[in-house]
């Protein structure tokens, strides 16, 4: 009888060391799980960050363009201005004149213009990457 009790006490020691291995199995499984999670976040994250480095790179340049084309513009600015100037001060040869200057006006006119859309589409790319990117912190 006293064998029984320890055989009955031993079988229901294994069983419950069964169910902590189980568990541990579980766990185990669980924590690998995790691991290969944070193997996959850990490439995106690199992923995140090599986007954000280009998307940072992109935006400098742009911004580098966007100088680039405000001094053309200003520069452009001034001598539309400087034609003004001289229209009026070329009265003698107004017709001929006029023309020609009304003609590079137009010209340059348009190219601020194109000037003025390319701004506003690196603008709308400029905040497309940040939508894209989301907030800096």
């Amino acid at each position: 009888a006293q064998l029984e009790a320890k055989t009955q006490e031993y079988e229901e020691k294994i069983s419950q060391l069964e169910e902590e291995i189980k568990g541990l199995e579980t766990a185990s499984q669980n924590v690998a799980t995790l691991r290969a999670e944070i193997r996959s976040l850990k490439e995106k994250n690199q992923d995140l960050q090599t986007k954000l480095e280009t998307a940072n790179q992109k935006a400098d340049t742009l911004v580098i363009q966007i100088r680039s084309l405000e001094k053309k513009n200003q520069s452009l600015e001034a001598k539309n201005d400087n034609f003004s100037k001289e229209i009026s001060t070329l009265k003698t040869q107004m017709e001929a004149k006029a023309q020609e200057y009304e003609k590079r006006i137009s010209q340059l006119e348009a190219e601020r213009r194109n000037f003025e859309q390319k701004v506003t589409q690196l603008e709308e790319m400029i905040n497309k990457i940040r939508a894209i990117l989301g907030p800096v912190e």
